[in-house]
């Protein structure tokens, strides 16, 4: 299983670069990156823009630079770009993860992957709290997914939300919200 984080841009949310913000000392790269490692991930792709530092990844973390600002036009592109990387090394699952969402929990990874694989489905898509699911923060069959990315971006598209129509995919519940230790809402 291929883990890919998007990194590019800025956080409307946060109000400033999402992989340099730090959440208890530690970069919300970093958390999600140690989520992914421990819920199984052989291998983690970070998708970020030239010249943005991330801080606290381990030597094997894989960097994939994105010369588009995912933080401008919406993080499809960005998505597409770690979709055809997990395509071409011949992945078959990947887990992808905004780095502003640092809660991210092992076990909602886990429970992702084994449904998708248990279902049959295209994607998985964790639930992100009242405003649905989030297509980022979901498992995909490569294959499929990759190709609805790439349809949506060939059509001018950026919104993340356009590749939800186009795969079989449900909903999972996210069991945690919030960073493990952390009272602030991230």
């Amino acid at each position: 299983m291929m883990g890919i984080i998007l990194a590019g841009g800025r956080s409307a949310r946060l109000g400033r670069d999402k992989a340099t913000a730090n959440v208890l000392g530690r970069p919300l790269v970093q958390w999600v990156f140690e989520a992914l490692r421990d819920a199984g991930a052989t291998s983690v792709v970070v998708v970020a823009q030239p010249g943005q530092p991330l801080l606290g990844l381990s030597l094997d973390a894989r960097r994939l630079n994105d010369d588009r600002d995912a933080g401008a036009d919406g993080p499809l592109v960005a998505l597409e770009r770690g979709l055809r990387y997990a395509s071409e090394v011949g992945e078959q699952v990947v887990v992808v993860a905004p780095c502003d969402v640092p809660a991210l929990a092992p076990e909602d990874v886990r429970l992702a992957v084994s449904s998708l694989d248990r279902d049959g489905g295209d994607a998985v898509f964790l639930s992100s709290g009242p405003k649905g699911p989030h297509p980022l923060l979901a498992a995909y069959r490569v294959s499929a997914a990759h190709e609805s990315a790439v349809r949506c971006v060939a059509r001018g598209e950026r919104a993340a939300r356009a590749i939800l129509p186009s795969l079989r995919g449900y909903v999972l519940e996210r069991s945690a919200l919030r960073c493990p230790a952390a009272t602030d809402a991230c």
